[in-house]
C-alpha cells in the first residue's frame, strides 16, 4: 500500500528497506524513502531485497556509495551491468578475489 504519492525525494536519506520480524514469525517490509513509504506483501528476505531494486528502478535512481553490496548483487547476481554503478576500492578488490 503507498502511504504517500508524492515524487520520490533522496536529499537526505536514500530509499532503503525496513524489515520488522513479529513474535508470531511473520515478516514486515516497508520501503522507506525522504517523501514515500510503500508497504511490502508479506515475503521473504530475498524478496524485501528485490523489492527494494524494483524501487530503484521503478524511481529512477542509482545506489547511493553505502549500498555497494546492492551494486554488487545487481551485477553478479541478477547479471544486469549498470555503467553508472560505483565501485569503491573494497569492492573492486571483493570482484579479483572472485575472479569475476
Amino acid at each position: 500500500m503507498v502511504e504517500n504519492t508524492k515524487s520520490v525525494s533522496v536529499s537526505k536519506e536514500p530509499p532503503r528497506i525496513v524489515i520488522v520480524k513479529h513474535e508470531d514469525g511473520s515478516m514486515q517490509g516497508i520501503i522507506m524513502a525522504d517523501t514515500v513509504s510503500v508497504e511490502c506483501p508479506p515475503a521473504s528476505v530475498f524478496d524485501y531485497i528485490l523489492y527494494l531494486f524494483a524501487a530503484y528502478y521503478a524511481w529512477g535512481l542509482n545506489f547511493p556509495r553505502a549500498y555497494q553490496l546492492l551494486s554488487f548483487l545487481q551485477i553478479h547476481v541478477l547479471h544486469d551491468e549498470v555503467e553508472t554503478a560505483f565501485r569503491g576500492s573494497a569492492l573492486v578488490k571483493l570482484e579479483k578475489a572472485l575472479h569475476l
